[in-house]
Formats: C-alpha cells, structure tokens, sequence
C-alpha cells in the first residue's frame, strides 16, 4: 500500500568541528552554507535539463536533480522529504548522506528518520509514526471533519518540547509575586508574547494550547490570592473571581478569548 514516508530533519555540518551546534552564530553560518549548496544544485539541475542529461540513477549527482520528483520543504537545516514509499525513502537518505559527504557535512544521526504518515487511509502497522518540525509535531490524531464526523489524520500541534519552552517562559514571569501590578499592567506585559505563541502555534489544532494556557491560569490564581486578603486562603472564590472578570473583559488576555469559559 502506498504511503508518505518523510526523510525527516538533517543537520548541516561535520560532528566535532566548527562553532558549537545551536548557538545563533552557528545557525546563521549552517543556513547561509544550506543556501549556497541548494542553489549550486539547483543550478546544476538546470543545466542538466538543458543538456538532457538527468537520469533517475542517482549515483554522483544531487539529490535535487536525482529525484526531481520529491516535494520537500526546508528552514535553515531543517529539511522534510515527501516520498511515496519506504523504499524510495531509503533511496533518498542514501543519496543525500553522500551528497552531504562530499560537502563534508552529514545527516545527523538522531533526527534524520524515515517516518511513515499513519491515518484511517494509511493503516500498516510501522513503528515510527511522528516527527517534530519547526517547534510542530507531527503524528495521528482524532480529527472532526466539515460534517462533524470524528476520523484519524496526520496533523500537526504544537510540540511538547515548544509547550515546555513556553511554560518555562511563563514561569520565569513569576506573575505571583507580583502583587505591586494590576491585573491590567500584567496583561499589558505578557499580552505581546502570548498573542505571538496564538498566532505560531495556534496556526494547526489550536486545542492543544490550552494545556499549555493552564500554568498561567494558574500563576493568575496565586496572584489573586497573594493580591487581595480576602482570597488569601481560598482558592476556588481567587478562580471564580478570575472567571467574572473574564466574562466582562473577555480580551483582557490574549488567551481568554480561545480557552473554554473556565478559569484555573
């Protein structure tokens, strides 16, 4: 049965030289270096087209001109390969990885996998099932349909390294120690960063926000209790207060408008 398998991620560079992986600095250069070597295939493809020389073979020549055919998508050394089948997956990380050798870079050896989009069409049974993608992550997922009909797809959500990230953010705030603000000048401060995350992360199954929402829900609730004497003790009258300012300034937070009417 014919599926999609991704090739998924690739790191550009050469294990233990250079600057260390993940600074700025490092990312900037590996983006730069991804660029020239894409468009120096690029060329090379066109060239060969215009000479009728691009074969299927694959045996010294880019994957770009070897295997015109493959959709794929890249952001700096983030790459995704779209294949019809494991067999042609695995055709093309062999490919690449001599590519990469040639540049003397390599694939890095965690991230780079043959992933398989499981769904209701696609059923057979293959261990790796999901990838993460630019702070997305990708694997199957109840979906409801236009109709409302509840069917399995291959979706992205926000992945559960990007909701650490944002919860740790959201941590370093320490909203509940600041009780010399209003809950106005809070919102002011955190407003511009939460609209970002809503409008990055909320792009695909914006559901899965509102867990992520939950820890500052929570950080407002101790703010509550810390601010007024009278919730000092009691946390469910500190939420039930939360939620009726929510109802009469519904935009107060960013988030309010997209999180069920629950508070805490």
């Amino acid at each position: 049965m014919e599926g999609r398998w991704p090739v998924a991620r690739t790191r550009c560079g050469k294990a233990g030289s250079g600057l260390r992986a993940g600074t700025r600095l490092s990312q900037a250069l590996q983006h730069v270096r991804a660029n020239a070597r894409h468009d120096r295939d690029k060329s090379r493809m066109r060239e060969s087209r215009k000479s009728g020389s691009v074969r299927g073979d694959g045996a010294s020549r880019t994957p770009t001109s070897t295997f015109p055919e493959i959709p794929f998508e890249r952001y700096a050394d983030d790459v995704i390969c779209h294949c019809r089948s494991e067999a042609e997956a695995t055709q093309l990380r062999h490919a690449i990885d001599k590519r990469f050798e040639s540049c003397h870079l390599e694939l890095h050896p965690q991230k780079t996998k043959i992933v398989y989009c499981k769904d209701d069409r696609r059923t057979e049974n293959v261990p790796a099932v999901q990838f993460t993608f630019l702070g997305y992550a990708f694997r199957p997922r109840g979906v409801r349909g236009k109709k409302g009909k509840i069917f399995v797809g291959f979706t992205p959500a926000i992945s559960p390294e990007s909701a650490k990230s944002i919860r740790v953010t959201m941590r370093g705030w320490r909203i509940h120690l600041r009780s010399d603000l209003s809950l106005e000048e809070i919102a002011r401060k955190a407003n511009p960063v939460i609209r970002g995350w809503i409008n990055y992360f909320g792009s695909y199954y914006r559901s899965a926000l509102y867990r992520v929402f939950d820890h500052l829900e929570t950080s407002l609730t101790r703010w509550t209790m810390k601010k007024y004497r009278r919730f000092k003790l009691h946390r469910t009258r500190a939420r039930e207060w939360l939620l009726r300012v929510k109802r009469r300034q519904p935009s107060l937070f960013a988030h309010w408008a997209m999180l069920p009417a629950t508070v805490g």
